[in-house]
């Protein structure tokens, strides 16, 4: 018996690589399983190297891990590249009529002709990938129930027979192994978890926008938030909303601006290449404060860069974009349940301060899939800051103590007012008086005072009292987590959101007797935000900006390696 797996599916794009793991995370997860599920795929139009990799198990899965048990080669070439990372005792399925396996040390090969099964047995060869996962599943010691009823809710929309040919082909996979290999099979410890999701970092920030009311989405697809857009766009008629394709990211801040200023919540996505275009933008929702929730999914730069891999190269550009000074916020979500939940709570700081804030993302967490618990279904979405009778005079900057003034709901009798992109007077109008220009710049920046009272104390895993503290913010969070079950005497400071700077890291950064900054960059950007804010100097820095994400394995071994020196 054993208590994780870690399985990898590899193959040509367009095999259906991502569906076909999809499917068997979701089967696990409804089995009870905990799981992780990480996706890679190049750059390409068509071709290329696609895997899809789940790692799962009784306990508490926050990332995918580097040493394989199971390896599913739909080519040769899957398995060439991943060959180095089994374990011993791995077993390895492929179809020998493809391509002949070279003798391995220690390794299981697993001879399996799905395609001639699925189309001699199903009707259909293209079906050999639930072959595939029929033969997986039954090699595990479980039973392929889940696996059916997953397989039949997939491909049920696009007919009875589609189907009912898949569901044969997972049957037929099934019963070779427990004909053929039984001796193959290697049980897993079956956990008893209740219902649970499978969803990524995107499916969590578009299912928390719409909890949130918001009822206006523009943005122009870009990796790694197109799948946000997909998911928006197909719920956008159910649930009352605007999705808007728009020509370009440009637009997209542009027609945000007119929504909120319009009085309806609003949000746009993109990457660093698109919000290099929503700059300008972004400086107008500062200068007028205007309510703005802008999703930035990071990926390997400058330009075009590396499309389809991860990083975390943006955060400095996220603090600083457009020119001069003005309040925003800036949260970093660990895992989809975070994201859920700071998504919301984006929304509310956006309307309750008149302020940009920007979700930082990146393309780990965005594709990335993890099991949990259902998202709560009942959300109250107080609205904030608008003015209720007006009478005479109404001044949309008014000065206040907070730094918010109230702002009228469009066409609100007495409430015409002036929204444009220039230093202005409390009335709208604009202005270059130097008096004017200081007044609205001190009350702006009282939000960023104001504002304190709805942030919080940034979340510490491990012992409060540890040899070593690991700090880093978004989506090393599952990686780290995974590490710190490896590591007692080590504790993890999480960074879900960067500004305006916590002020609950200080206590933290101080008390820590050895701190190790990790991120995705080359220089060192939240080492650097965390020197300038409070004087600490971290003692170690992890880096890594390959593209790929960290791995608890690195992060146990760079730990201990810290530790012996």
């Amino acid at each position: 018996m054993t208590d994780s797996i870690n399985i990898k599916i590899g193959g040509k794009a367009g095999e259906g690589i991502k569906t076909t793991g999809l499917i068997l995370a979701k089967a696990l997860s409804r089995l009870g399983f905990s799981l992780f599920a990480y996706d890679e795929y190049p750059s390409l139009i068509k071709g290329g190297h696609n895997t899809y990799q789940i790692y799962f198990g009784g306990e508490e899965v926050s990332s995918q891990h580097q040493k394989l048990d199971f390896l599913i080669a739909f080519d040769e070439q899957t398995l060439t590249l991943h060959q180095e990372e089994l374990k011993s005792g791995a077993k390895v399925l492929f179809d020998p009529e493809s391509f002949e396996a070279p003798k391995m040390e220690e390794v299981e090969l697993l001879p399996i002709p799905w395609k001639k099964i699925a189309l001699e047995n199903a009707g259909s060869a293209q079906a050999f990938n639930m072959v595939a996962l029929g033969a997986v599943v039954a090699l595990l010691g479980l039973s392929a129930n889940s696996l059916y009823e997953v397989i039949t809710d997939v491909f049920g929309s696009k007919g009875e027979k589609v189907g009912q040919t898949n569901r044969k082909a997972a049957e037929d996979g099934a019963s070779l192994v427990r004909e053929n290999l039984n001796n193959f099979i290697q049980a897993v410890d079956l956990p008893l978890k209740a219902s649970q999701i499978v969803v990524s970092g995107n499916e969590a920030i578009g299912a928390a926008s719409i909890a949130s009311g918001m009822k206006y989405f523009a943005a122009y697809p870009m990796t790694p938030v197109s799948s946000l857009f997909h998911f928006l766009a197909d719920n956008a008629a159910s649930y009352n909303f605007v999705s808007h394709h728009v020509e370009s990211e440009v637009a997209a801040i542009n027609t945000l601006i007119g929504a909120s200023v319009a009085g309806v919540r609003a949000m746009t996505a993109t990457s660093g290449g698109g919000f290099s275009l929503m700059v300008e933008g972004l400086g107008m929702t500062g200068v007028a404060e205007i309510p703005a929730v802008v999703v930035l999914g990071m990926r390997p730069g400058p330009a075009t860069g590396m499309p389809t891999w991860t990083g975390q190269g943006d955060l400095r550009f996220a603090l600083h974009a457009s020119q001069d000074e003005f309040p925003r916020v800036v949260l970093a979500p660990g895992n989809p349940w975070e994201a859920f939940e700071l998504t919301k709570k984006a929304f509310l700081l956006a309307e309750k301060y008149q302020l940009p804030v920007t979700i930082l993302t990146d393309k780990y967490l965005c594709d990335s899939c993890k099991s949990g618990p259902f998202f709560p279904s009942d959300h109250q979405n107080k609205r904030f800051g608008f003015a209720s009778e007006l009478n005479g005079s109404f001044q949309r900057y008014a000065l206040t103590s907070s730094g918010v003034s109230p702002r009228p709901v469009l066409g609100q009798k007495g409430g015409a007012s002036l929204t444009n992109s220039y230093e202005h007077d409390e009335t709208g109008l604009g202005s270059e008086e130097s008096l004017d220009r200081e007044k609205q710049m001190g009350k702006r920046l009282k939000k960023l005072v104001s504002l304190q009272e709805d942030l919080w104390e940034l979340p510490l895993f491990g012992p409060p009292e540890a040899v070593t503290t690991l700090v880093g913010f978004g989506s090393t969070l599952g990686p780290v987590l995974e590490a710190l079950k490896e590591l007692p005497d080590t504790n993890y400071l999480h960074f879900n959101y960067l500004w305006p700077f916590p002020v609950s890291a200080q206590k933290h950064l101080e008390k820590a007797k050895s701190l190790v900054c990790l991120e995705g960059n080359a220089q060192g950007q939240l080492e650097g935000l965390i020197r300038e804010q409070t004087g600490i100097k971290t003692d170690y820095a992890l880096r890594k900006y390959n593209g790929r994400p960290f791995y608890p394995e690195e992060i146990v071994e760079s730990v201990k390696n810290l530790k012996s020196k």
